[in-house]
């Protein structure tokens, strides 16, 4: 008899077990991702326009902050509203580069992160595209220097 009731209490055991491991596995993840870290600010420099030489490119742009989440996908060049293509920087002209950044796997944009071109944050604009993994920041470039060849060094005068 007491062997009996030792076997039930066996199978009880294991069935109570069995319950709480299938319950303790629905609360679990099953999702094999790592949770995404977020990227708060972004340092990148653009090198600048120099009038006679071709647009700098994805090349052109380091990524100061953060190194290694973040990667230079595109850059585009603008000028008085139209983005320029093809040639060569113009002397004495403003410039507006669109740098479009996408985060490596496992990482994200945070919904408003800091953004510094060229160490400054001002003048700065971007918007988040692909659920936070890319973002497209412009910045505004000063005019490029004038021309040599229409510049006027000195001027004598005799009366």
């Amino acid at each position: 008899m007491k062997k009996h009731i030792y076997i039930y209490e066996k199978a009880i055991t294991i069935i109570l077990s069995f319950i709480m491991i299938v319950g303790l596995l629905g609360g679990m993840k099953l999702d094999a991702r790592a949770e995404e870290q977020v990227i708060d600010t972004v340092e990148i420099k653009v090198k600048d326009p120099v009038p006679g030489q071709s647009f700098p490119g994805v090349n052109d742009v380091s990524v100061i902050t953060p190194a290694g989440e973040i990667e230079v996908t595109e850059v585009e060049w603008w000028k008085n509203g139209t983005q320029v293509l093809q040639g060569t920087v113009e002397y004495n002209t403003k410039y507006m580069v669109a740098v479009w950044m996408k985060a490596k796997e496992n990482y994200k944009f945070s919904n408003n992160p800091k953004i510094i071109i060229n160490d400054s944050s001002e003048h700065i604009s971007w918007h988040h595209f692909d659920n936070y993994k890319v973002i497209r920041a412009t910045h505004d470039f000063q005019a490029t220097a004038p021309d040599p060849a229409k510049t006027i060094n000195s001027v004598n005068i005799e009366i």
